[in-house]
């Protein structure tokens, strides 16, 4: 008989190499607040439409350079926008503090209203941590109106999972050609 000491290191490994994954396809993540930089108001995630988060820090910002094109052609169609919300998610805890808080939250405005997009800041890392994310990995999570994933991915997409991600846009109704 096994002493009943390995038995629970085992299961403390076990719950936490899982602690840290990615939302499976199906669940509902955990309702987390993100701030939206331009408007200085917090907003929800997942939501009561579909969501196309995209969470990064300053060190996965080149992962999905593709992506980014591929997905650009999506959600810069009004009639997409009328279907699903893109939600570019900045990690920034590090800069949790002040004065650093004040140059990057107008640094994070600038892009914003440069590239007229809209962008959040999670500055607890309270949305990495509720969903699983690693830090410094791009990740892309797709949502349903009911808060279910759709598709998640983390680090530079492969071909597959992008087309895989193209597809569950194209099932929502989005034109994607």
């Amino acid at each position: 008989m096994m002493p009943q000491r390995p038995l629970v290191v085992i299961a403390f490994l076990a719950v936490a190499a899982t602690a840290r994954a990615l939302p499976a396809v199906g669940v509902v993540p955990a309702r987390v607040e993100v701030e939206n930089v331009a408007a200085r108001r917090m907003r929800p995630l997942p939501d009561a439409r579909p969501v196309l988060v995209m969470y990064e820090d300053k060190d996965a910002q080149t992962q999905n350079e593709h992506a980014r094109k591929v997905l650009g052609r999506i959600t810069d169609r009004a009639e997409n926008r009328a279907i699903f919300e893109f939600a570019a998610v900045a990690d920034v805890a590090s800069w949790n503090w002040w004065p650093a808080k004040r140059y990057v939250l107008a640094d994070l405005q600038k892009i914003a209203a440069r590239d007229n997009t809209v962008l959040f800041a999670d500055w607890t890392a309270a949305l990495r941590k509720a969903w699983g994310l690693k830090a410094h990995l791009s990740t892309l999570v797709l949502t349903a109106a009911d808060g279910k994933v759709l598709f998640a991915g983390e680090g530079t997409l492969s071909e597959a999972q992008l087309t895989a991600l193209v597809a569950e846009l194209r099932k929502l109704g989005c034109r994607v050609d």
